[in-house]
């Protein structure tokens, strides 16, 4: 599929409107937003989140698809990112608690520490 894509002189998006009406599933998986495979930033290592399953099998392909649809619940979330329910939740847990420790940040910039000397 991608070289069907390169071979029709198409040119990769650089910018969410230049893609909207592109091709799906999307074929720029090296795009930042793509569900497809994820890049750690550290080593460069991929990691392909649907194993088993071809790019077109796929219903959905770009994260920027996903969150224009609005709100869903955390099953469909996690059947979007290929993960359950419940790490869906725990990721969602986490990121909440690194916001809320932002906004605790005093304006020296310190995070505040609770009784036992730890970071909240």
């Amino acid at each position: 599929m991608t070289s069907k894509i390169m071979r029709s002189g198409r040119k990769r998006p650089t910018n969410r409107s230049e893609c909207l009406d592109g091709p799906r599933p999307c074929p720029w998986v090296s795009c930042r937003y793509h569900l497809f495979v994820d890049v750690n930033p550290r080593t460069g290592n991929l990691r392909y989140n649907f194993p088993g399953k071809e790019l077109w099998e796929l219903k959905y392909t770009c994260a920027l698809d996903v969150a224009e649809d609005g709100e869903c619940s955390l099953e469909r979330l996690g059947e979007v990112m290929n993960l359950t329910g419940e790490r869906i939740r725990q990721l969602a847990n986490a990121g909440l608690g690194e916001v809320r420790r932002s906004l605790e940040r005093d304006s020296t910039g310190e995070v505040p520490v609770n009784e036992h000397g730890f970071k909240r």
